[in-house]
């Protein structure tokens, strides 16, 4: 394949998407990019459970407030190919609800940017090129979904934020403290 041949092929993995940059925000503080148009939100063992943009104060995966759309997010890892994540369940529950969608492309110790926009939605909408896809994927990475409890009690919102890999069956317990003892509230 010569560079012009090279040129024409569609990225075929999610690290070679149009990545915007992302600063992460740890519970120590933030470190990253100035300048970051994203704000990624990580715990102590660097699971991204939020992301939000900048212009936006809130890091929370949904608004309640109406301040802000909320944004659909999946954090899926930077060497999956773009061809299989368009087949797994976390993308397809991009489709599922109006709105804004992210993706937030991590592995298990850095977050490389965020996949959002046109051509994101172009994606979602009609898929990659053959092309673009190659040879089946090699290590697994299964993409999630980052969602909020929706679980509601005396006018105050549980806020929970668990990810899936796969709509659950059977929903799991919230952790949340200062609520009744409830399951996730889809």
């Amino acid at each position: 394949m010569d560079e012009t041949d090279a040129q024409n092929v569609a990225p075929s993995r999610l690290e070679d998407m149009p990545l915007t940059p992302a600063a992460v925000r740890t519970p120590h503080g933030e470190e990253g990019e100035n300048g970051a148009s994203w704000c990624v939100l990580v715990d102590e063992a660097r699971t991204v459970i939020a992301a939000r943009p900048r212009r936006v104060v809130s890091v929370a995966p949904s608004s309640t407030d109406g301040s802000a759309p909320a944004y659909r997010l999946v954090v899926a890892h930077p060497e999956m190919f773009v061809a299989h994540a368009l087949t797994t369940w976390a993308f397809q529950q991009l489709d599922e609800d109006d709105g804004p969608v992210a993706v937030i492309v991590a592995d298990d110790e850095n977050v490389r940017g965020v996949w959002v926009g046109a051509h994101l939605e172009e994606v979602l909408a009609f898929g990659v090129p053959l092309s673009a896809h190659p040879v089946l994927p090699g290590d697994p990475h299964i993409p999630q979904v980052i969602r909020r409890c929706g679980y509601r009690e005396d006018g105050r919102r549980c806020g929970v934020i668990q990810r899936f890999s796969c709509f659950p069956q059977h929903m799991p317990p919230c952790a949340a403290s200062q609520l009744a003892a409830h399951t996730f509230v889809w």
